[in-house]
C-alpha cells in the first residue's frame, strides 16, 4: 500500500539532507573558450558571456539550462565588447558593471532582464572606473568593493547600488588591504570578501565580512589553503565556498567550504578537470557550474558540483501537518500554502530528472510511485530551498 501525505504550510520550513561532495561533466559551454567572462543564474537558468577570448574582446550572452543540458545564446550586451567585469542579481534583472574594454577600464552599468531578453544602461558607477571588482547582494541591494583603477592602483572602497532609485550610495571601505580579483559570497545576509592580489604585490588568502545594518567589516579566519588570485567564490545552503585560481605561477583546482557558524573552513572536493583562474560559476537548484576560464590555454568546459550538507534558513512557520493513509496503491503529495508565495514549484527525481513544474501554485498536488523526490520552491524573493521527500 502506498502512503498518502498531506502537508498544509503558510512558510515551508525545509529539512538537511546530505549529498555527495562530487564533481561531474557537463555539456560545454556554448561559445568560445575565454576567462574573465560573467556569470550569474535567474529563475533555474544560468547565464555566461562577456570575457575574453583568443580573438579579443566579446559581447555576447549565453543562457543554459540544466535540464536538457543545452546553451543557446541570447541577446549581447549592445555595446562594446569586454571583460573582468563584475555582475550581482536583483530580482529579474542582472547588472553587469564596470570592466575593461578596447578604451580602458570603465564604469559602465547595464542591466540584462531574462523576461524581456533585453539590455537597459542605467547609471554609472559612482566610483573610480575599475576592473576585477567583488560584488555580492544583500537584502535587494548590490554592493561593489576592491578592483584596480590602473596599474598599482587597486582599491578598497565600497558601494551600494539600490536598482529602484538607480543610484549608488558610498559605504565604508573593506577593511582589508587594496586588492583586486578578490572572491566574494553571501552567507545569512552579510557579505564575504577575501583572497586576491594586493599593492605590495602579494597574492591573499585573508576573509573579511561586511554587516549591511551596522556598516562595518570584520575579520573572518583565513583561508587554510594557498593564497590566490583569479578563484571563484559561491554559496550554497548559507555556507560559503572558495574554488580555483592562480598562485606564484601555479593553477589551483582545489575546493573549500566555509562554515559562517563554526568560523572555519574544510577542504573539499577538488575540480577533476584542468587547474584554472579566471572561471566563472552560477548556482542552480543549489547545485554548482563552474566553466571556462584558462590555464596555459583558454578553456570552455563546464563542471557541475553537489554539495555535501544543506542548511536552508528560511523561516519555519508550519502551521499545521498531517499524515493520512488511506487504501490507495498511489502515493499523492499535495501542498497548501494558503497564498502565492512561490514563484515555482518543481518536482525533480533522485537524479535531478525534472519529473513537473507549476508556476505561482497556491497549492500543489502529483502521484508519484515509490522513491526519492526533491521538491525545490523558488520564492517571490528569487531564493531557492529544497525539501527532501522518502516516499516509501
Amino acid at each position: 500500500m502506498r502512503k498518502y501525505l498531506l502537508f498544509a504550510f503558510l512558510l515551508v520550513g525545509l529539512t538537511a539532507q546530505s549529498q555527495p561532495d562530487s564533481w561531474t561533466q557537463k555539456n560545454n559551454f556554448g561559445g568560445s573558450a575565454r576567462y574573465t567572462a560573467i556569470s550569474f543564474a535567474i529563475d533555474s537558468s544560468g547565464y555566461i558571456g562577456l570575457g575574453e577570448d583568443p580573438t579579443g574582446l566579446l559581447n555576447d550572452l549565453w543562457k543554459y539550462d540544466p535540464v536538457v543540458d543545452i546553451w543557446t545564446q541570447v541577446a549581447s550586451l549592445p555595446s562594446s565588447g569586454r571583460g573582468k567585469s563584475t555582475v550581482f542579481v536583483i530580482a529579474q534583472d542582472a547588472y553587469v558593471v564596470a570592466g575593461s574594454d578596447s578604451t580602458g577600464r570603465i564604469n559602465e552599468n547595464w542591466s540584462y532582464n531574462t523576461l524581456t531578453n533585453s539590455w537597459l544602461q542605467k547609471n554609472p558607477f559612482a566610483g573610480a572606473a575599475r576592473e576585477l571588482a567583488s560584488s555580492f547582494v544583500i537584502n535587494n541591494y548590490g554592493y561593489i568593493t576592491c578592483g584596480s583603477s590602473g596599474v598599482g592602483a587597486r582599491l578598497k572602497d565600497c558601494w551600494m547600488y539600490d536598482p529602484i532609485a538607480d543610484l549608488w550610495t558610498q559605504k565604508a571601505d573593506f577593511i582589508g588591504s587594496n586588492r583586486e580579483f578578490a572572491v566574494s559570497f553571501v552567507c545569512n545576509n552579510e557579505g564575504y570578501v577575501g583572497s586576491g592580489f594586493d599593492n605590495a604585490q602579494s597574492f591573499r588568502k585573508d576573509f573579511f565580512k561586511y554587516n549591511p545594518t551596522t556598516d562595518s567589516w570584520s575579520s573572518i579566519a583565513q583561508l587554510p589553503g594557498p593564497k590566490r588570485w583569479g578563484a571563484k567564490g559561491f554559496s550554497v545552503f548559507d555556507k560559503g565556498f572558495i574554488a580555483t585560481g592562480y598562485y606564484n605561477q601555479i593553477f589551483l583546482s582545489d575546493l573549500w567550504e566555509y562554515d559562517p557558524i563554526s568560523d572555519s573552513w574544510q577542504g573539499r572536493a577538488s575540480l577533476p578537470g584542468n587547474a584554472r583562474s579566471h572561471s566563472t560559476v552560477f548556482e542552480i537548484n543549489n547545485f554548482v557550474y563552474l566553466i571556462a576560464g584558462a590555464d596555459s590555454v583558454y578553456l570552455g568546459d563546464c563542471w557541475k558540483y553537489q554539495p555535501v550538507s544543506v542548511n536552508v534558513g528560511l523561516v519555519n512557520n508550519a502551521i499545521q501537518t498531517q499524515w493520512n493513509y488511506p487504501t490507495s496503491f498511489d502515493f499523492k503529495i499535495e501542498l497548501n500554502f494558503g497564498s502565492s508565495m512561490f514563484k515555482s514549484i518543481r518536482l525533480f527525481s533522485l537524479n535531478g530528472q525534472l519529473l513537473d513544474e507549476k508556476i505561482n501554485p497556491v497549492q500543489y498536488e502529483k502521484v508519484v510511485p515509490s522513491g526519492i523526490y526533491f521538491c525545490q520552491l523558488l520564492d517571490k524573493n528569487n531564493k531557492t530551498s529544497t525539501q527532501k521527500i522518502i516516499v516509501e
